[in-house]
């Protein structure tokens, strides 16, 4: 989550004391193009690409696929985290028979571990089970799914492009961005890296946020305004999209149609 607070300023190119999440090498170098000489900042640390599993980020990537089936289930099953509520009971008679079939797959088959004896018979339109409470699944749910389903359907895209204009490209989750004393000033939920240019991605899967103002702020500070900063917030209807897109200067989608992927590739290749 991008955090609009006042750049301090520190010594340009300053080595951070804390240990990163992954060796200050070649990366470290290639990530640093992201804040420039004007910023005078220094990235802290930033998520190792393979620290996921593969059956989480397959997970991930069925429920951002399917986000308009299953993110108000999600919303409710965070809710049910917070009041501290096991068992769960949804209706499914707004549904049609193949988003039942869905929607009944994806809880009793594939998020096992998130929640468990559930129970979805082919000729009932309820579905119900019980939360699991551990921390993982609840964090899982809280956010992190979101951020890396939209990750790996970012890499698919790039991988796309890249085929396309003989290209490479580097993609990083979790940037922390700090003072020389170690004090977090901004985190960026995804930084691309292409041909020498970085653009950030920032993902956000409740309803509450409406900072518009404040991602324009911060993206002015790191230079990715205009059009390097792309928002993507699967409640916003195309409309409200839009208009925040024209006024804020930067990329904004929700889930819908392929328009994750097409926002992605619009942004790089503006600077083809």
């Amino acid at each position: 989550m991008l955090k609009a607070k006042a750049l301090c300023a520190v010594q340009e190119n300053a080595i951070p004391e804390q240990k990163p999440l992954v060796p200050m090498g070649l990366e470290q170098n290639r990530i640093n193009r992201l804040i420039g000489k004007k910023q005078n900042i220094v990235i802290d640390s930033f998520g190792d690409e393979n620290a996921v599993k593969e059956w989480i980020t397959s997970l991930a990537v069925e429920l951002v696929k399917n986000d308009e089936l299953m993110k108000e289930f999600i919303l409710k099953l965070r809710q049910q985290y917070t009041n501290k509520m096991k068992e769960f009971s949804f209706s499914l008679a707004a549904f049609d028979s193949e988003s039942r079939k869905t929607i009944r797959h994806l809880f009793r088959d594939e998020m096992c571990g998130i929640v468990d004896s559930v129970e979805a018979p082919e000729d009932s339109d309820r579905i119900c089970g019980n939360l699991v409470f551990s921390a993982e699944a609840q964090n899982f749910l809280a956010g992190q799914y979101m951020e890396i389903g939209v990750y790996e359907l970012i890499r698919e895209a790039l991988e796309e492009l890249a085929v396309q204009h003989k290209a490479t490209y580097k993609l990083y989750r979790n940037v922390k961005v700090s003072t020389k004393e170690g004090v977090i000033k901004n985190e960026f939920d995804i930084v691309i890296e292409w041909n020498g240019i970085a653009y950030v991605v920032e993902v956000k899967s409740g309803k509450q946020f409406n900072a518009w103002g404040s991602l324009l702020e911060i993206g002015k500070e790191y230079g990715i305004i205009p059009d390097r900063l792309l928002l993507v917030d699967s409640y916003l209807p195309n409309e409200r999209a839009n208009r925040i897109e024209s006024f804020c200067r930067y990329y904004v989608c929700n889930l819908k149609n392929g328009s994750l992927k097409q926002k992605v590739i619009q942004m790089i290749r503006n600077d083809l």
